[in-house]
């Protein structure tokens, strides 16, 4: 099942990746954790490999955000997530980088998330699409 959610997810046509979403939830209600496992080793293949059209990125996006909104995932699948996201906010598509704002933000304002310390990005609509970044250090944590 995991297979075909992730091949809608990784679809060109944006109607297949929201399928995709809507079946990744559908999965996520009655997934245990063996399945959950696999749906997170094959996200964060997508998320790693380069060579990947912007609308599998985004895909990967989509459902790793679906994971992560579920509450579902492992604490170490969220901080590389986190990771790939910060990465992917200076993509040159801007589908992509809005996608990687709106995880990050998500993640950002749940603080039952581990990366909810680690990350605090302040973004404008307006930054995205001109790719200024803001991100707010957390040194100011550590300096206390």
């Amino acid at each position: 099942m995991s297979t075909e959610v992730l091949s809608l997810l990784c679809s060109s046509q944006k109607i297949e990746r929201d399928k995709g979403v809507v079946e990744l939830n559908k999965v996520l209600n009655t997934a245990g954790d063996e399945e959950v496992k696999r749906l997170e080793a094959s996200l964060q293949s997508l998320l790693e490999d380069g060579c990947l059209a912007w609308e599998s990125k985004h895909g990967a996006l989509m459902g790793t955000k679906t994971l992560i909104s579920h509450e579902k995932c492992s604490d170490e699948f969220a901080l590389v997530a986190r990771d790939f996201a910060l990465r992917l906010l200076e993509h040159s598509e801007s589908r992509v980088r809005l996608s990687a704002g709106a995880w990050t933000k998500l993640v950002d304002q749940n603080p039952h998330t581990p990366t909810h310390t680690h990350t605090n990005v302040a973004m404008t609509a307006g930054q995205w699409t001109e790719r200024k970044l803001v991100l707010v250090a957390v040194s100011r944590l550590s300096a206390t």
